[in-house]
């Protein structure tokens, strides 16, 4: 949808004349309908046999900023630069 969105703005601000409105529909319709039916093999990718949880913490990434946070409060020096 990010890519629709990204091609309709560089329709508007690229193509000049009367058709402009038309290139810039269609262009954003066609990249929608192609994400659409791209979704289930773009979601896939990003999975990659990952389970739902581990992905909604960045495969723990975020219990580890929350870690080094509070060794930031503790000690400025031991939480790393």
């Amino acid at each position: 949808m990010g890519a629709a969105a990204g091609l309709a703005v560089l329709g508007w601000t690229f193509w000049r004349g009367r058709r402009k409105m038309e290139i810039t529909l269609v262009a954003g319709l066609v990249t929608g309908l192609v994400a659409l039916v791209a979704a289930p093999a773009i979601l896939a990718f990003f999975q990659r046999g990952e389970s739902v949880a581990r992905l909604e913490t960045l495969n723990s990434r975020t219990d580890l900023w929350a870690q080094r946070g509070s060794f930031l409060c503790k000690s400025p020096s031991l939480a790393g630069g």
